[in-house]
């Protein structure tokens, strides 16, 4: 190994080798599922990726030639001689016992063409591919029409050659966290996520995570951690504490893996762990390393159902004919695809109150929510809704739901409706598939529905399905 240096950092250069490291790795497996509990750490490839106390690191790889000032050229993966030596760096980390995420970029800005998909193969083919947990097609993408196609096609025609490898999209963040695959973004294939929600409030991210839990997909989010960079004016990102503290406790809430980018920026170009860093970001890595040994003391039973406590958002029936109106909620994701409407204004996660979010996922095809355990307690899962009529009409309400319960489970699926969401009027219960139906008592301007579905199972195991719910009202005469 030789020392060499770039402008004024170091970096570690390793010996080449002609093929795929064969060297053996951690005893971790590269692919064991991340938690809250496991710390991150993410950028470019240097020494303290390995010898640091974080579990598993985001790497960069920069496949398409170009400017690498700044990076001290650890993240050039453009020729075999570099791959090979990105490669060392990995089978490093792993035989350090941690796993690794790479974020395959064409280059800050460039788009998803063919030469980038043609380099990306060259790259999968000359490292030890399986010890990666996951790729990532590039990082803070956008949800331009032209990239959507390209990432797409792109995620198919890596999956094809490489079934096996989990391959993550990346969209990039926003103002309000509004980058949100399936309900405000287009829903890219996938088999997980990366986000970097840098200047979201903890209010709007939790919003953002609440929807990316329900795709039931991993997710791994990266905290910005680099005041000096805000500070000096380096980037438009400001720092916030609040931001950093908020984004860290929604994280434990909901066990999202988190990782953090703590680098001085171009100025400099050093780290937070580099004694010649800034003092503003050192300060925050002590705040890091303070964060990454507590999650580690955090017991797995540590979990809640991630209830929603606010409101459902009033949802307006639309006319059905003569004196008629109805609305049927169909837990439909958002695809994007080219001819598609745009996004509602309100998604069904905000027209709904969730009880229970960490049991439920909705797969996009078909698009209906699932009802799984989630650990050795009984499940108790429910969405509230709140159901208007126009102009404030009275009308004669009655909810339907369509369920699919699996075939052995011990499950009871039940269908409340209210005319002012705390006294329950009616009930109606099944458990078997079908539908239910159930009548509110008496004309009303509104009605509530509360739909549960209780039970148990063996932990990952399905109980229900919801296909959908559907409300219907005449006009009282």
């Amino acid at each position: 190994m030789t020392l060499h240096t770039v402008g004024s950092a170091m970096i570690l250069a390793l010996g080449l080798c002609t093929c795929a490291v064969a060297q053996s790795a951690s005893t971790v497996p590269a692919r064991q599922p991340l938690t809250y509990k496991d710390s991150g750490i993410y950028g470019w490839w240097q020494p303290y990726f390995w010898e640091g106390p974080f579990d598993y690191v985001i790497a960069q790889a920069i496949i398409l030639p170009g400017d690498f000032t700044g990076s001290e050229g650890t993240n050039n993966a453009t020729d075999l001689e570099h791959i090979k030596i990105w490669n060392e760096s990995l089978m490093k980390t792993r035989a350090a016992g941690k796993r690794v995420l790479v974020v395959v970029s064409p280059g800050q800005g460039r788009p998803y063409s063919d030469e980038y998909f043609a380099a990306l193969e060259r790259f999968l083919a000359n490292i030890n591919h399986e010890e990666l947990y996951a790729i990532s097609l590039g990082e803070e993408n956008i949800s331009a029409a032209d990239w959507v196609a390209a990432l797409t096609d792109g995620y198919h025609r890596i999956k094809k050659q490489y079934p096996d490898l989990p391959i993550y999209q990346f969209y990039s963040c926003s103002s309000r966290a509004e980058a949100r695959p399936g309900f405000e973004w287009p829903l890219l294939p996938s088999d997980g996520w990366l986000s970097d929600e840098y200047v979201a409030t903890p209010d709007d991210f939790e919003q953002a995570i609440r929807r990316y839990r329900m795709l039931g997909k991993p997710f791994v989010n990266i905290i910005w951690a680099a005041p000096f960079y805000s500070s000096s004016r380096q980037t438009s990102v400001p720092y916030h504490q609040s931001i950093f503290d908020g984004q860290l406790r929604v994280s434990e809430k909901y066990n999202i893996p988190t990782a953090y980018f703590c680098w001085d920026g171009p100025i400099g170009r050093f780290w937070s762990w580099h004694e010649q860093g800034q003092q503003e970001n050192k300060d925050v890595f002590k705040l890091i390393l303070d964060s990454v040994a507590r999650a580690k003391t955090l017991p797995d039973t540590k979990l809640n159902d991630w209830d929603d406590a606010g409101k459902p958002v009033p949802t307006v029936l639309s006319k059905d004919g003569d004196n008629a109106f109805s609305y049927r909620e169909s837990y439909d994701l958002w695809t994007g695809l080219p001819g598609s409407a745009p996004p509602p204004a309100e998604d069904f996660m905000s027209r709904s109150q969730i009880r229970g979010l960490r049991h439920m996922t909705c797969p996009q095809d078909p698009s209906r929510i699932v009802v799984s355990a989630a650990g050795e307690k009984p499940v108790d899962a429910g969405i509230t809704n709140h159901w208007v009529a126009p102009e404030g009409q009275s009308l004669n309400f009655n909810a339907s739901v369509n369920v699919i319960v699996e075939p052995g489970s011990n499950v009871e699926v039940i269908l409340d409706v209210s005319p002012n969401g705390y006294d329950w009027a009616a009930r109606a219960t099944t458990k078997e598939s079908g539908t239910l139906t159930v009548d509110l008592p008496e004309a009303h301007a509104e009605m509530y529905t509360r739909l549960r579905v209780t039970g148990t199972a063996a932990a990952g195991k399905p109980l229900a399905a919801i296909d959908w719910i559907e409300v219907r009202g005449e006009a009282a005469q």
